[in-house]
């Protein structure tokens, strides 16, 4: 039996589980799944409010985040100062770095891997897994560097991916769903009935 999105209608992929029946929608993306959330046709404003309210401060924290990663950066260009503050400052960046990606970490990652553990458990592998797992091993390398007081740290590497596949699927999944309401408007206008006219 073939199943679609429930936001978009395009055939989801197929699992190697046995199918099994729930009244849950079913999304061929998270892109479908966040698009849905924002335009909710059930009249709740306020989640669709929320879910780009989310998008909006994921984005705001990615770039403070890419700001502290940039002054970070010039140790790297014009070479470490003999300042004795200098070492101060640095920590102080790597920790606002860390302080201002968990907000990005939760609001944009904690759906992400959960339609990731959804996926799975419907005998689905798909890319948020694979993105998730990269995802979560930046942070994870870069908060031990930070508690450490040494190695690299790529927070923004991190926040940029989430906002960038988050914000990306949601405009491919809207503009799905525009060329699907532009197709079964185009099939609205066939005739039920037509009359052959041979030579």
């Amino acid at each position: 039996m073939s199943q679609t999105c429930s936001y978009c209608g395009l055939p989801v992929g197929r699992s190697w589980r046995p199918e099994h029946a729930d009244d849950a929608p079913l999304f061929c993306c998270y892109g479908c799944r966040f698009a849905a959330e924002v335009t909710h046709e059930r009249g709740e404003s306020g989640a669709a409010v929320w879910t780009l309210t989310k998008l909006g401060l994921a984005i705001f924290f990615t770039l403070n985040v890419v700001c502290f990663t940039m002054a970070l950066w010039t140790d790297a260009v014009y070479g470490e100062s003999s300042e004795p503050m200098s070492a101060t400052y640095s920590d102080l960046l790597r920790y606002l770095g860390l302080l201002f990606s968990l907000p990005v970490l939760f609001l944009l990652g904690g759906p992400l891997l959960a339609n990731a553990f959804h996926d799975v458990r419907r005998g689905r592998l798909t890319t948020d897994l694979l993105l998730m797992t990269g995802v979560l091993a930046a942070f994870g390398y870069s908060a031990v560097s930070v508690v450490r007081g040494r190695g690299d740290v790529y927070f923004e590497v991190g926040c940029v991916i989430l906002v960038t596949v988050t914000l990306g699927r949601w405009l491919e999944a809207t503009s799905k769903l525009k060329a699907t309401q532009a197709l079964d408007e185009l099939e609205r206008l066939l005739p039920d009935r037509v009359r052959f006219i041979g030579d």
